[in-house]
């Protein structure tokens, strides 16, 4: 189904929450844009009620606008529909939030059920189409990133993971992305990013092979520079590294005591695998205690290596990746458009006082992708498995993952339905491919260059093959090597 501008613009987060507004101002503007309008009893009623419990003032709250202005959290919707539901009879189900429904819908939606009338209003609840339909101006890379697959299956564990590289390795797609991942099932496919891309060299000939990430602070980077070295070998000169810094205190069982320091050691450990790549040698201290000269064998095909820093935190991390003159691998699961668009101009920013070209930098976002040629068909396939990726990262839902944890099934279900509609509309790249194109036209405008299209989320392998046909026609369109019309 095909969003809203308005409607885009409350998933992506990019409407202000009214509880971050200066009062005197949001008034101001509202007389200034005749936003205020007669209220029946019943709407005023329900606009008083509907401020405390969101936390607004009343007065920035409109009947005629698409209750979804107000921006609110999944708790508080919750809040918010049990309310309703316990004083009128109606709560305002997940669907007919995102899909615009105001107050004043709200309150036809009661008077009809006190008064016996027309009791279905929602086809009125849906806001017109006002997509973009305009063409990229620029290319935009895709890439296949692999994080979460169920590694339950006693045979064919990395079926899906090769046929997928063979594909893109003979579509045209940039690279693939292998990530490092310890100890836990979620992921757990992928406890090193070497050995897999080692296996995916020998079995391609075109595609970059990528760690997504390396977690450096857990390993000497010594080792880091060897067996990555093998696979540059092994792949002619196709390796690139993005390198993170761990976030899981479980992880550094392999490496304990740089728990505290991890972020200072991914510094150093980029420094020292560059220094190693391109031919240089470091002093070591050796079994014997003699300090020894070293250098790494085999020799990369490669003299210079392109260093990605992860960067799924604050504004510091992008602060930091600039100064450094890395690239970036970025992430929508906790921030939104706005947000990420703030943090690479601060990005660039960085890049140019520490003497880079601050339009260089290759931005790489990472997406939930699955596309196919019916919208609705798409959301069949994608809302199971994406529900329960939802539901098992609730442990990364930070500061709301307690209170997550102390709510019963049906309100923990409502609030994974809400996180789902949510990160299905604006925050991955499921849908068909005109959907796609219009979200890939706004990333490129934030000044992002790459998709990294994470598949293995628990679809079905043969839907996952399926859909990459949609995805190489979205490569072929945002290249201009294809256009819209010619896509059916």
């Amino acid at each position: 189904m095909q969003r809203s501008l308005a409607k885009r613009q409350f998933l992506e987060g990019t409407l202000e929450p009214l509880a971050s507004i200066d009062l005197s101002r949001a008034l101001a503007a509202a007389a200034e844009h005749g936003v205020e309008e007669s209220r029946t009893p019943l709407e005023k009623e329900l606009c008083e009620a509907i401020a405390e419990i969101v936390e607004v003032d009343a007065r920035l709250i409109s009947c005629i606008k698409p209750l979804h202005d107000l921006n609110i959290d999944s708790l508080s919707h919750l809040r918010l529909t049990l309310a309703l539901e316990s004083t009128y009879g109606y709560g305002v189900s997940v669907e007919q939030y995102f899909d615009g429904v105001t107050i004043r819908d709200i309150a036809r939606k009661i008077g009809d059920r006190r008064t016996g009338g027309e009791n279905n209003v929602q086809g009125s609840l849906r806001p017109k189409n006002q997509g973009d339909d305009s063409m990229p101006t620029k290319t935009m890379q895709f890439s296949l990133m692999f994080f979460s697959s169920d590694s339950s299956a006693h045979q064919g564990k990395y079926d899906l993971v090769m046929q997928c590289a063979k594909y893109a390795d003979q579509a045209g797609l940039t690279s693939v992305w292998l990530p490092e991942r310890h100890f836990h099932r979620f992921g757990g496919l992928y406890p090193n990013p070497s050995v897999l891309a080692g296996a995916l060299a020998v079995s391609t000939s075109n595609i970059r092979l990528r760690a997504g990430s390396v977690i450096s602070p857990l390993q000497n980077p010594i080792r880091i520079a060897e067996e990555w070295s093998i696979v540059d070998n092994l792949s002619d000169g196709r390796v690139d590294l993005a390198f993170g810094q761990g976030w899981n205190p479980n992880d550094f069982v392999l490496a304990p005591d740089v728990f505290e320091k991890r972020l200072e050691r991914l510094h150093s450990d980029i420094r020292d695998v560059r220094a190693l790549w391109s031919g240089g040698s470091m002093v070591r201290r050796n079994g014997i205690g003699n300090d020894t000269e070293i250098r790494i064998f085999p020799a990369p095909v490669q003299k210079d290596l392109n260093i990605w820093i992860t960067c799924s935190g604050g504004k510091e991390r992008f602060e930091e990746a600039g100064a450094s003159g890395a690239n970036i691998l970025t992430a929508m699961l906790f921030q939104n458009k706005k947000e990420l668009e703030e943090k690479l101009k601060i990005y660039r920013e960085a890049r140019s006082r520490n003497g880079f070209d601050p339009k260089g930098g290759h931005v790489t976002l990472m997406l939930h992708t699955f596309l196919g040629e019916d919208a609705s068909e798409v959301r069949e396939i994608v809302r199971p498995p994406l529900m329960k990726y939802l539901e098992d990262s609730i442990d990364l839902w930070g500061k709301n993952a307690k209170q997550l944890s102390g709510l019963g099934a049906v309100e923990r279900r409502h609030i994974i339905e809400f996180a789902f509609e949510r990160y299905f509309g604006s925050q991955s790249l499921c849908g068909t491919v005109e959907h796609a194109r219009t979200m890939v036209t706004e990333l490129q405008s934030l000044g992002v260059d790459e998709i990294a299209c994470l598949v293995d989320f628990g679809a079905p392998s043969q839907e996952v093959l399926r859909s990459l046909k949609a995805l190489s026609r979205l490569n072929r369109i945002s290249n201009g090597e294809e256009t819209m019309a010619l896509a059916v």
